[in-house]
């Protein structure tokens, strides 16, 4: 999967946020925190690109050994076309360097169809020794880029679905998916941007005209 460049890629910002995923010692139990995950409704014209944030909430302290983590769409007419911007407890990273970090940290891959998106991590490195659980703390917000359909009807909905499975423990914790709903929106007819805009004309003159006699 294509990702595009997000984060400041400082060496000193991708060893900070990782140190913070892997603070919390292994050694102890660390209580298993259930991440909410939430979006905001999109409104989109046929043919343009729009936004769609996944905001993810891991509490004072989650503990992932192996997850998986899908975003999906229920129509063709939605194209993936990359990641616009990441943070993490408010620090803006780069993608390609987290997706590195991962890569080091463990297994890790990065597929995309049609309709989705699939990341998968687990701590198992290429020799198939364990490696250290990661640790999250705290707010992280995933900003995708998508491309509309430029034939889409206005009125249809679509929706992009983030789930993530944590295999963490004995129990899948799965939680999602949320649905954001993108409604389609009309674009305006030139007859409508003529129309528009005679009538700024029309308010102009009139205003105009106004400060005249009051000079």
């Amino acid at each position: 999967m294509k990702t595009e460049s997000l984060f400041p890629a400082t060496r000193a910002v991708v060893l900070a946020t990782f140190a913070l995923m892997w603070a919390a010692p292994q050694a102890q139990a660390v209580a298993v925190v259930t991440p909410s995950i939430s979006g905001a409704d999109v409104t989109a014209t046929p043919g343009s690109s729009f936004e769609v944030n996944v905001d993810v909430d891991f509490g004072a302290n989650t503990s992932v050994s192996s997850f998986t983590y899908d975003l999906t769409w229920d129509s063709p007419q939605l194209v993936l076309t990359g990641v616009s911007h990441l943070t993490y407890q408010g620090v803006s990273v780069d993608p390609n360097i987290a997706a590195a970090g991962f890569a080091a940290a463990g297994t890790f891959s990065q597929t995309q169809d049609p309709l989705g998106a699939h990341t998968t991590w687990f701590n198992i490195d290429s020799s198939f020794q364990p490696t250290p659980a990661l640790n999250f703390s705290g707010p992280m917000t995933i900003t995708y880029t998508f491309q509309l359909g430029a034939g889409v009807a206005p009125g249809a909905t679509f929706h992009v679905m983030p789930t993530v499975t944590d295999y963490s423990d004995a129990d899948l914790n799965t939680f999602g998916p949320i649905g954001t709903t993108i409604t389609v929106a009309a674009v305006p007819e030139p007859a409508t941007w003529a129309l528009s805009l005679a009538g700024l004309v029309l308010v102009a003159g009139i205003a105009r005209r106004g400060a005249a006699r009051r000079a």
